[in-house]
């Protein structure tokens, strides 16, 4: 479910920094289309106009944004951290742990948001879908709220988004995702459904940060794919 954002922090950019799209091969095989659909998914998000009007008038853009507190499921689990994994299971269409390959960020279609494309090498499949059933060893593109672009005139604008830490190549990630139907491919619809796989931990991906009123949980990395395909099970039997 789409939440709505409260903006917290917009200043000019001392410095610049990309985000490059570095496996080219990985979009070649997509359509040429899927970031203008993608595009469309983010423009209930609002960077208070039109980010490429802003930036010609204040210069480079740095826009930090805080997550709404999110209500977890309708019958929530007394135990909070396990109702936050029933939430995002029971809401995603796949939950897979992946590893990331390459990136691109891009403009929303009203132009006041920026996202990422993510291209994901899927490990494992937790949570299949069933509609359109994953293959490991498969690489998808999955949307993500943030990022970064330069424009044509050589300005630079960052969206910070602390509910969605960007993935880091070659990192290994838990991620509960929503079916694009119009590409084929994925985004994670729910600031909650990601975590970063470190050793034995899978650790969410929101920021620690003060400002982030957002509850966050950690789990052992067994424990978490063990609650998902617990909750896959007790979502199916749900009427």
């Amino acid at each position: 479910m789409m939440k709505h954002r409260k903006m917290i922090f917009c200043s000019a950019l001392l410095a610049l920094c990309a985000i490059p799209g570095r496996h080219e091969e990985a979009w070649a095989q997509l359509p040429s289309d899927v970031d203008k659909l993608h595009a469309k998914l983010f423009d209930q998000r609002t960077g208070q106009g039109s980010l490429l009007a802003r930036v010609t008038r204040e210069g480079d853009l740095r826009i930090t944004i805080i997550p709404e507190v999110g209500l977890l499921s309708a019958n929530p689990n007394p135990s909070p951290d396990l109702a936050y994994v029933q939430s995002i299971t029971c809401g995603a269409d796949a939950v897979v742990i992946g590893v990331q390959e390459s990136s691109q960020s891009f403009l929303s279609e009203n132009q006041e948001w920026i996202f990422t494309d993510n291209s994901v090498s899927v490990r494992e499949i937790l949570k299949d879908n069933a509609a359109h059933p994953l293959v490991p060893g498969s690489t998808i593109i999955i949307a993500r709220s943030g990022g970064s672009i330069d424009t044509p005139d050589g300005h630079h604008i960052v969206v910070a988004d602390p509910g969605y830490s960007p993935l880091h190549e070659r990192g290994t990630y838990v991620l509960a995702l929503r079916y694009v139907p119009s590409t084929g491919q994925y985004w994670q619809f729910d600031h909650r459904g990601g975590f970063r796989i470190d050793g034995k931990q899978a650790l969410s991906l929101i920021s620690q940060g003060k400002d982030t009123k957002e509850p966050r949980f950690d789990y052992d990395s067994e424990t978490l794919s063990a609650l998902v395909h617990r909750y896959v099970t007790e979502c199916e039997k749900k009427p």
